[in-house]
């Protein structure tokens, strides 16, 4: 489908709905639509493309029902920033920007893929880049690409919608919290959003306690019918059907729980729980309260870890747990009950939680926990077996393949990423080299080293013959290694295994995470 872009904007579901601050004459809607067949999203404020759409114009396409306020084209409301578009002929889509940068980008790498077809088909606001927090009286717009060949993004202001699409595996883009990055800014107010579709999950949600006291946890729980796949806490931070969260001062606040499965978003769900301060101790004495360390965080498997326990005041008793990463399922660990340390091991490769309930005789004080996750480094063999910790990620040949290390459970300073690559016994002629990248969006500029080598972990000096070090290598906080198939750079075999090895020389924090990304030879 070719949306011809004119300069005429929607107006009349903006002035219903606007919000006074940002006056209707300066909104328009963005109405979304969907295409069964090549299971494509698209929005437009344009009237004309609005009516063509509906009638038929452009077969296929119809209203999902969603539509979200937009600032209209040519707008000098303080703060906004134009809208780019443009349309890839080969991969029948559009994309839309609301960074200049990005747009120039696009222009300038792209040129034979996407055709600009406007710099301001309507205007927006910019996120904060750090916060990912919207301008007053506006609110978040979500990007999501679909992460095929036949590149499609959906616009969205529905965290709903968000959950649904990531759970369908496209990739969040933008700025902000990596969890729910923002790609723009629209007027609040303007939203209209269809009835959750017939099977789409039906959620309560319910608390250990309705009353807790600020320092303590709350752990909240889903309750829901259909079966929902994808779960996103806003006010507590959890991907699972429970979270757990604490708060330091007095007073109100609202959690939400947005959820999806294979049909479609659920309804939001929200909760208000009051929180006080904890009543004084009794001037006697006091339950233990305490803090859970291990003594080493990415063990090898079938070794064993130390899990410690600190309580002020000292506990007597102390009942011991053993869960899955989600802490949702649980089995009690009875050889280290009443002991304030507990050793563990686990024979398989696995994030577990260690969970202790201290008592003494004033009373059982909270239970607190602490990851560990083991490792089977072994399991890579050569160079690997001498770091910490592993994360294998393959790629298959051809395919687009970008995804964020937070998705492998971080990218920590003990981590090497190893991503290989097996290259076709007959692959084509290529002109073009590709490459392969790790560059920042979480947390202060990290020094990275990345390799390309017939082995994995492999971080020795380069020697391009590939014998006694890798093909090559580089250091920098953004990496990016050029290679190409039989012709140089780094001429790869037909038929051969290959490893691109990631790893932090420097971090700073605990998590550097990253995003990488494979463009392949063409």
């Amino acid at each position: 489908m070719k949306i011809r872009y004119v300069f005429v904007f929607a107006l009349a579901l903006a002035a219903a709905c606007a919000r006074a601050s940002i006056p209707a004459s300066e909104q328009a809607a963005a109405v979304e639509f969907y295409h069964a067949a090549l299971d494509h999203y698209f929005i437009t404020a344009n009237p004309a493309e609005i009516s063509d759409l509906d009638t038929g114009v452009h077969i296929g396409w119809a209203r999902t029902g969603y539509r979200f306020a937009v600032m209209k084209g040519g707008s000098t409301y303080p703060g906004t920033t134009p809208v780019c578009r443009f349309y890839s002929f080969t991969l029948d889509t559009h994309f839309y920007s609301a960074k200049p940068a990005e747009c120039e980008d696009v222009k300038v790498k792209f040129p034979q893929t996407w055709t600009f077809e406007s710099s301001e088909v309507f205007r927006a606001f910019l996120v904060d880049p750090a916060s990912g927090a919207c301008p007053a009286d506006t609110q978040a717009v979500y990007r999501l690409y679909n992460n095929r060949p036949d590149a499609n993004h959906r616009y969205t202001d529905q965290l709903g919608v968000f959950v649904f699409m990531k759970g369908k595996g496209y990739i969040p883009e933008g700025d902000g919290s990596p969890t729910t990055p923002v790609a723009f800014c629209s007027p609040t107010g303007g939203d209209v959003v269809p009835t959750p579709p017939n099977g789409a999950p039906v959620c309560n949600v319910g608390a250990n306690t309705t009353s807790p006291a600020t320092g303590s946890s709350l752990t909240l729980n889903a309750n829901c019918a259909n079966g929902p796949t994808a779960f996103l806490w806003v006010g507590c931070t959890s991907t699972q059907a429970t979270c757990t969260t604490t708060r330091s001062t007095e007073g109100t606040a609202t959690y939400a729980l947005y959820t999806a499965n294979a049909a479609g978003p659920g309804a939001p769900v929200n909760v208000s729980i009051d929180w006080h301060n904890p009543t004084p101790p009794p001037p006697s004495g006091t339950i233990p309260y305490c803090s859970l360390a291990a003594s080493t965080k990415y063990p090898s498997i079938g070794s064993q870890v130390t899990v410690t326990a600190s309580c002020t005041p000292a506990a007597t008793t102390f009942q011991w747990q053993q869960c899955n990463a989600g802490l949702q399922s649980c089995s009690a660990i009875a050889s280290c009950n009443n002991s304030p340390t507990c050793t563990v091991t686990s024979s398989s490769a696995a994030l577990l939680r260690y969970l202790v309930t201290p008592a003494n005789s004033y009373g059982t004080g909270p239970w607190v926990e602490t990851g560990v996750e083991w490792q089977n480094s072994a399991a890579f063999g050569g160079f690997c077996s001498q770091y910490a910790r592993i994360k294998q990620v393959p790629i298959v040949w051809g395919n687009f393949a970008r995804f964020n290390t937070e998705d492998y459970g971080h990218f920590s300073i003990e981590t090497v990423l190893v991503v290989p690559l097996v290259v076709p016994s007959t692959p084509a002629s290529y002109a073009a080299a590709g490459y392969s990248s790790l560059v920042e969006y979480n947390g202060p500029p990290a020094l990275r080293h990345m390799t390309l080598s017939n082995t994995p972990c492999d971080f020795r000096a380069p020697d391009p013959s590939g014998v006694n070090g890798p093909l090559v290598a580089i250091q920098g906080s953004a990496v990016l290694i050029n290679w190409n198939v039989g012709v140089p750079p780094v001429s790869l075999v037909p038929g051969s295994t290959y490893y691109f090895n990631f790893r932090n020389l420097d971090c700073g924090q605990e998590f550097c995470d990253a995003t990488t990304s494979t463009i392949w030879p063409h």
